[in-house]
């Protein structure tokens, strides 16, 4: 899902570097988020809704939804 933010960030042509400075973080940080080993806060994810024009309850589907583990399917 993380993709999807990061291809609609390439899409409109927005660096790493312009998002972390509008967000007010690192570029370190959404390098991280966008690779999926850091989760934003709420309040961070609305703000990188806003600024990519993102609906709001896409962007949390992006960031706080995750797909069941290995661990909880069952064998055969």
């Amino acid at each position: 899902m993380r993709e999807k933010i990061r291809n609609i960030r390439l899409k409109s042509n927005i660096s790493v570097g312009e998002l972390a400075s509008n967000l007010n973080i690192s570029e370190s940080m959404i390098r991280k988020v966008e690779a999926g080993l850091r989760t934003p806060s709420p309040y961070l994810a609305k703000k990188w809704a806003d600024y990519l024009d993102i609906p709001e309850e896409d962007i949390f589907r992006y960031f706080f939804i995750s797909k069941p583990d290995n661990m909880c399917k069952k064998s055969a």
